[in-house]
Formats: C-alpha cells, sequence, structure tokens
C-alpha cells in the first residue's frame, strides 16, 4: 500500500505543497498577499480521501515521518513516496532494499496532467559570525535567493 509521511511534522506540509500546486493552488497572490484557495481545500480534500475513500495512502501513515516511509520502501512494503534527496541510491543498494531495480523517481501529478509538480527547499543561507566578508556573503545569499534563480534550479 502507497505511503504518506502525514505525522504533524515537515512531511506533511511538503506532500500538501506538491498536492496543493498539483490542483493549481497557491500559497501567495501576484502581490505575495496570503491565499486560501478552492484548490487548497480541494488539496486537503485529496489527502484525506486517499486515506479515507479511495484508501490507496495507509492509515498508519498519519502518525509516520520520513524515516518510517523510507524504511517501508526499501522494504517493499508500499508503492510509492514523496521523498527527500537521493532516493535512488539507497533503494538500489542490495544491502539494505529489498526493491532493487524496481523503483524510479517522478514528478508529482497535476489534475489537469499538464503541471506536474515537486517540492524543491532552497536551504537556509547564512552569514558566519566569522566571516571577514559579510557585505559580500550578504549579496551572495540575496543572489542565490532570488525568486528568478529558485525557479530555475
Amino acid at each position: 500500500m502507497p505511503q504518506h509521511g502525514l505525522g504533524h511534522k515537515e512531511c506533511l506540509v511538503c506532500d500538501f505543497v506538491s498536492i496543493l500546486y498539483s490542483f493549481g493552488g497557491e500559497f501567495f497572490d501576484e502581490n505575495q498577499n496570503p491565499v486560501f484557495n478552492n484548490e487548497a481545500i480541494q488539496a486537503v480534500q485529496a489527502m484525506v480521501d486517499m486515506v479515507y475513500k479511495y484508501k490507496i495512502v495507509n492509515p498508519s501513515s498519519l502518525m509516520w515521518t520520513e524515516p518510517e516511509v523510507y524504511q517501508a520502501m526499501l522494504n517493499g512494503d508500499i508503492a510509492y513516496s514523496a521523498m527527500w534527496g537521493l532516493p535512488l541510491v539507497d533503494l538500489n543498494n542490495e544491502e539494505i532494499s529489498n526493491v532493487v531495480g524496481e523503483c524510479d523517481l517522478s514528478l508529482f501529478p497535476s489534475v489537469d496532467g499538464l503541471h506536474p509538480y515537486l517540492v524543491q527547499d532552497s536551504m537556509g543561507w547564512a552569514v558566519s559570525y566569522g566571516t571577514n566578508y559579510p557585505e559580500e556573503a550578504c549579496i551572495y545569499n540575496s543572489f542565490q535567493q532570488r525568486k528568478a534563480h529558485l525557479m530555475q534550479h
């Protein structure tokens, strides 16, 4: 049975973001004002329906976080999962995986079939307290975090 990490942790938020965007939803409008639109409501309902109506997500996932999902995937106990990083490295490692050669990666499908999504974390950028170049580091961080750069990467 498929699994999401729906425990009340970061994984729940990440799965919701992917599902929200697959429904065409947004967190912010063009002026960066928060919105909670109909697509967001549909995304939440889809997450509930995956567990209780369609039964394609095991109810135990309501308590799981990434490590439990990851292990279930390695064991071959679930059909799919939303995973971070480089999951194929471990999934194809014969020493720890029961599903070597049986897995692949894909984007989250969209409801309209035209706009698949993924959640990409831009990670945290900071300036070291001890740097000799604090101004340059701030400029570089601003460059790396600009919207146009994040949309490309």
